[in-house]
């Protein structure tokens, strides 16, 4: 009879143990459950409330830094603004530039892009078409991120991934013939883990015919992109390791039509973006290809 007394005791307060760890479980998630409020989120793992404008791990040096470190194995010296590059043709003996910078830093929009913007002289109209070219690009792809920002808010405004950081660095390769080459790589940090993109630009535009040259202007014979590609894959054996190549639709001649590429005075830069040819973090792949191997491909204005 005791025993079974004894055993309604404990019964009893066993129940009130679990009853109240019910209660504090409830208040507990329960007070987190407020904590999303005015456009702050709670990291619940150090009890800060952090502004969603504060998720912007983006600028424009790291970028730059980032996606241009291959400059050495490339044979590339980034040309700094404010110099002076001799462009061979008479029109327009010296190119000289300045860098342009477009700098916002405002609730949850991070911008921070810097870019070429050549000058003229008395020759003003051989880059203005250049000029505008780049112009356009940059303001296309502002316009084109404030848009995706406003659905992302519109559909989470609370949520810290709904933020946007654009950064825009870039490179000058050179001038060759007359036909000046230069490489943007446009990045957008558009939330989660796998939130940046990384989108090269490259540019081969000629001063002589004031226009934007393509490969099929570039290359002599008809059928370059099979004579080049057993040289691309070459050398992407020996910029990247063999398992990390991805053999897709990009290694046949009729998929292959060299979008990205930079001209230099001693060869060709076949430029990939991610994914393309190697996993996404090989991020942009650039291979070069000397001029005693491609020299006889080449075609220049």
């Amino acid at each position: 009879m005791k025993f079974i007394n004894k055993f309604k005791v404990n019964e009893t307060l066993l129940a009130g143990i679990i009853v109240f760890s019910l209660l504090v479980t409830v208040i507990y998630f329960g007070n987190l459950s407020g904590t999303e409020t005015n456009n702050e989120v709670t990291d619940v793992n150090s009890d800060l409330w952090i502004p969603a404008s504060k998720y912007i791990p983006v600028d424009a040096i790291y970028a730059a830094e980032r996606v241009f470190r291959d400059g050495a194995v490339l044979g590339i010296t980034t040309v700094l603004s404010g110099k002076r590059l001799e462009t061979g043709i008479v029109q327009y003996p010296i190119l000289t530039w300045e860098t342009y910078k477009i700098v916002e830093n405002k609730g949850r929009v991070n911008i921070n892009i810097e870019y070429p913007h050549f000058l003229g002289n008395k020759n003003r109209d051989k880059v203005a078409k250049l000029n505008q070219y780049i112009e356009t690009i940059i303001q296309t792809t502002i316009e084109k991120d404030r848009k995706t920002l406003e659905s992302m808010v519109r559909d989470d405004p609370d949520s810290f991934e709904s933020v946007i950081a654009l950064s825009a660095g870039y490179r000058l390769i050179g001038v060759t013939n007359g036909i000046v080459s230069l490489e943007m790589v446009i990045t957008d940090f558009t939330g989660g883990g796998l939130g940046n993109h990384d989108e090269p630009v490259t540019i081969n535009w000629d001063i002589k015919s004031n226009k934007l040259l393509t490969a099929d202007q570039v290359f002599c014979s008809k059928n370059y992109t099979e004579l080049l590609l057993p040289l691309v894959r070459k050398q992407l054996f020996r910029r990247l390791y063999p398992d990390d190549i991805l053999v897709g639709d990009w290694a046949t001649p009729e998929r292959y039509g060299w979008e990205y590429f930079l001209l230099k005075k001693d060869g060709i830069i076949a430029v990939f973006p991610p994914y393309e040819v190697s996993s996404g973090a090989s991020g942009i792949v650039r291979v070069f290809i000397p001029n005693p191997s491609a020299q006889n491909f080449l075609c220049l204005p």
